[in-house]
């Protein structure tokens, strides 16, 4: 019942004074999930803002408002975290293809060649599927390590 839900999580800021931020991590998304669910979803959007203010630094944190505003298709809000986290791990392929995904759903094409050409040296073979929508595309599948790569799609 995700009403009783966002009764539960209503009070954050009583928890805040543990600093258990993985804790507050799987709290917020239950509360974002319920609120989303029960069509609030500018109070999920004040939630997740709120709580990144207050835990930014966190790497937890940064995972978490990647997850959570990619997961609502807010990918013009998901490349500051994104490139937060790249910063500790620049090889990170599963980072590469979510800015790769953002870029190409924001039409960002070129920036999205460039990304997901890096991907695609720093593993061979990755296969991505890419929403049919975000491209005007006759395919939802890519796969790098193929010649010519993202760039030979798009061309």
């Amino acid at each position: 019942n995700f009403t009783n839900a966002v009764e539960l999580t209503d009070d954050l800021t009583a928890l805040t004074a543990s600093r258990d931020v993985e804790s507050l991590c799987k709290l917020l998304m239950c509360r974002t999930t319920a609120l989303q669910a029960t069509a609030r979803t500018n109070e999920a959007t004040q939630a997740i803002e709120s709580f990144i203010n207050q835990f930014r630094g966190r790497k937890e944190v940064l995972s978490l408002a990647m997850e959570l505003y990619g997961r609502n298709a807010q990918y013009d809000r998901t490349g500051s975290f994104i490139d937060e986290l790249l910063k500790e791990e620049p090889n990170n392929l599963d980072l590469l293809s979510r800015k790769g995904r953002a870029e190409l759903a924001l039409q960002r094409y070129h920036s999205a060649i460039e990304i997901l050409t890096e991907a695609d040296a720093s593993e061979k073979g990755l296969v991505m599927r890419i929403p049919i929508n975000s491209m005007n595309a006759t395919s939802g599948r890519i796969a790098l390590g193929t010649p010519g790569g993202m760039a030979a799609f798009l061309k």
